[in-house]
């Protein structure tokens, strides 16, 4: 996740849309067990999950064992520099046991892994190209498009959260912004707090207890509600055209009346206000659906397939006085 801010008035802007992808330190784990289902040849563990003297509930847990304490704790080492050469892998007898012919099989066709006593051995060239390497190459990418989207006026980064905030990250990171900025005649600071990996949960907190430390930021989606207005033939489409008895005229229905843009700036105090009048005069009740979308330019929150091209996300339904 990436997010850049301004310091105003001892406050923040949220200078961007937050951006960001799937690739943290959870897709390290991911590689790993994809890398362990090739080695025994069994996708998704879907051999070792039927095992009939064992509930799949019991099986699920030693595989989550392997993968997320032995290789996790192999994991933080690795990204603090302290498991430089190999990574270790303690294997549990149910897993060493089922798997123990095909693991040596498995180990000794694949270069750089090896299989003893239980343990797998993990040699560094494959922990960084399998393991770490897409997840990196995942970070890369999606800092440089937001720091092109910033026009690079942004000049200090923290890396921040267990897997930012880990030596080897910072290590392959921060030459790499600096190798842009140094591109483009700047340069540029990238730092680890002592403490990244509460970074995120501390700032949470300062937010909580001091809402007003937030002075603006910057809308995720587009967001509006869906009204019918009187058809004008030089805005509306004519396919969402009807006509209103009780008025006795052409109407427009399923316009997306937008609120918010995606990418607007919006101050934290800022309230947004909009008149309605009931659709019909009989009405004692008005549901009113609030939609978001990703996208810009959206006009109607149907398209002529009647397919919906907003998501609903909430709904306000108002008591009408009596008139």
């Amino acid at each position: 996740d990436i997010t850049s801010h301004v310091e105003v008035n001892g406050g923040v802007v949220v200078e961007n849309i937050p951006i960001g992808n799937a690739w943290g330190g959870t897709q390290v784990n991911e590689a790993f067990s994809k890398l362990l289902q090739e080695i025994v040849n069994d996708p998704e563990f879907e051999k070792f999950l039927a095992i009939k003297d064992r509930s799949q509930s019991q099986s699920k847990a030693v595989l989550n064992g392997i993968i997320y304490r032995e290789f996790e704790e192999q994991k933080l080492l690795f990204g603090q520099g302290k498991a430089e050469e190999e990574i270790t892998i303690n294997l549990p007898r149910p897993f060493a046991e089922f798997f123990d012919v095909v693991l040596e099989a498995g180990t000794r066709e694949m270069q750089g892994v090896e299989y003893e006593d239980d343990t797998l051995y993990i040699n560094r060239a494959v922990v960084v190209s399998k393991l770490f390497g897409p997840a990196l190459d995942g970070i890369l990418e999606c800092t440089l498009k937001a720091l092109e989207g910033n026009d690079y006026e942004v000049d200090t980064f923290y890396l921040v959260g267990g897997f930012g905030g880990c030596k080897y990250v910072h290590e392959k990171i921060s030459p790499a912004i600096k190798e842009v900025y140094s591109a483009k005649g700047r340069q540029c600071t990238v730092l680890v707090p002592p403490d990244p990996h509460l970074a995120v949960a501390t700032g949470a907190v300062m937010w909580r207890r001091n809402p007003d430390i937030v002075k603006a930021r910057r809308s995720d989606a587009t967001y509006g509600i869906g009204i019918s207005s009187v058809f004008d033939p030089n805005l509306h489409d004519e396919h969402y055209k009807y006509y209103d008895e009780e008025d006795e005229q052409h109407r427009c229905k399923n316009i997306f009346c937008i609120f918010l843009e995606k990418g607007e700036l919006i101050k934290a105090d800022e309230a947004i206000t909009i008149d309605l009048v009931p659709f019909k005069q009989s009405n004692t009740q008005s549901l009113i659906a609030i939609y978001s979308t990703p996208n810009l330019g959206v006009k109607y929150i149907e398209d002529k397939n009647g397919t919906e091209t907003v998501s609903k996300i909430g709904q306000l339904l108002i008591d009408i006085p009596n008139p």
